[in-house]
């Protein structure tokens, strides 16, 4: 497994960063973390190399998926999902962060899309990817849309690291998994978000009838924020073993444990699907419009469609589309995810301001990618290639597809479309008549390198 980080995201400067790479490699093994096991560079990246995962492995997101829709005839113990798997998933989680924080190692962006099954039918060998990094690397903007909804701002007024943002996200999948539905609304704004974090609230009114007491107040106690605890000396790094001795990992009678094996019914297995396919559509939307809308067409669109918001600084799917088709003729594209935002076109959900940060986000980090591209296929590794070879690459097909085949030059300048005399002007002008041409030259001239107000 390789993980390739853009050089933009650093925290530390070379030699502090390489003796901290260093440090994950030679690190003991930590249980259900994925070992590092080396690391190394080219001009744009750091790639980490983690040890392999078996061909069979599977997403925490993807094997709920596959329990909840086991068979009704299934035990427990054969895969049908009940309380008692939560019980066992978030055991495993808090062994492997405790673990962790033991040795001042802290994820910062725990969610089930980094977490893996080595083997599907075995939870021991669970497996979670990226845990020590966030000293390393500061979190990109372009993440999974709602893949973690707990604010990071909440939680600069703890130590560094921030120990509790991994319990507190290790709730968060808690109560996903228990209720079948995120911890917050998906369509709400960093301001909705950050006051929930301060309350530390969760609602379990729509919550599976045997789900006990002990779950619900184990992910009210992970939550709680830190100034309605108890004052205590217990340091920050080893809080985790406090909440690894909640009575409910210890039920005390056979009612409670028979109710943990109940196994969850239609309508919870519906939620969770509507949440699985809500993030898949989400983030095919993201990549579509990263595909085909300039980040000055991004601000554009917004500050159009903040003219004609709610009060609360909101639009619907039936007003951003409109606006989205003046400059992005991507109409069949947008009908297969226009549900990303809920089931009602006409509700107000899609937040101003957060949209527009996220796609502008997600359009940079599009850009440097294909850029990147050509100097890959060049092996162009130290960041300056020859113009024979960018002229090449500008017209070679994007190795990953987000939307539809695309050449490199239809990314960069999606304004231009394809006609062959629009094509062979927009590589002269990125060109510019030199017969070398570096990575930071040619970043500098495509929207990712632009600032704009």
């Amino acid at each position: 497994v390789v993980c390739s980080v853009s050089k933009t995201l650093c925290k530390l400067p070379p030699e502090l960063l390489s003796k901290r790479i260093k440090f994950l490699i030679e690190t003991g093994p930590i249980p259900h973390v994925l070992p590092l096991q080396d690391a190394y560079e080219d001009y744009e990246h750091i790639h980490l190399v983690y040890r392999a995962l078996s061909p069979s492995a599977m997403c925490l997101i993807d094997k709920v998926f596959d329990d909840m829709h086991a068979t009704e005839d299934d035990t427990p113990e054969v895969g049908a999902f009940t309380e008692r798997t939560i019980q066992q998933i978030i055991w495993r989680l808090l062994s492997a962060t405790k673990e962790a924080h033991s040795r001042g190692l802290v994820h910062g962006a725990l969610r089930m899309g980094c977490i893996y099954l080595d083997d599907p039918d075995n939870l021991d060998t669970m497996q979670i990817l990226e845990f020590g990094l966030n000293e390393l690397f500061d979190l990109p903007e372009a993440v999974p849309p709602a893949a973690i909804l707990t604010p990071s701002e909440g939680t600069r007024t703890d130590p560094v690291p921030f120990y509790r943002r991994d319990l507190q996200c290790i709730g968060e999948i808690a109560y996903l998994l228990l209720t079948s539905r995120p911890i917050a609304p998906l369509t709400s704004s960093s301001e909705e978000l950050l006051q929930r974090a301060k309350r530390g609230t969760a609602h379990f009114d729509m919550a599976h009838p045997s789900l006990t007491e002990n779950a619900k107040a184990f992910v009210l106690d992970i939550l709680r924020p830190p100034c309605f605890k108890k004052l205590s000396k217990i340091q920050a790094c080893h809080e985790v073993a406090m909440h690894m001795n909640h009575r409910w990992f210890f039920p005390q009678s056979s009612a409670v444990g028979t109710a943990m094996n109940e196994v969850y019914d239609m309508v919870m297995v519906r939620r969770y699907d509507t949440w699985r396919n809500t993030l898949r559509l989400r983030l095919n939307f993201l990549k579509l419009m990263a595909d085909h809308m300039s980040v000055y067409r991004i601000h554009q669109l917004w500050d159009r469609l903040a003219l004609v918001a709610e009060k609360n600084q909101k639009v619907s799917w039936a007003v951003m589309v409109p606006e989205i088709l003046q400059h992005c003729p991507v109409l069949h594209l947008l009908q297969k995810v226009n549900k990303a935002f809920g089931e009602s076109e006409e509700a107000a959900v899609i937040p101003v301001e957060e949209t527009r940060q996220t796609m502008e986000a997600w359009r940079k980090k599009r850009v440097r990618e294909v850029v990147w591209q050509i100097f890959n296929r060049g092996r162009a590794y130290d960041g300056v290639i020859s113009a024979d070879l960018c002229n090449e690459g500008l017209v070679n097909k994007v190795n990953h597809v987000w939307s539809r085949p695309l050449r490199v030059v239809d990314v960069l300048v999606p304004a231009e479309g394809n006609s062959g005399a629009a094509t062979a002007r927009t590589i002269a002008e990125i060109i510019g008549g030199q017969d070398a041409i570096t990575y930071v030259e040619l970043i500098g001239k495509t929207d990712a390198g632009r600032e704009y107000a």
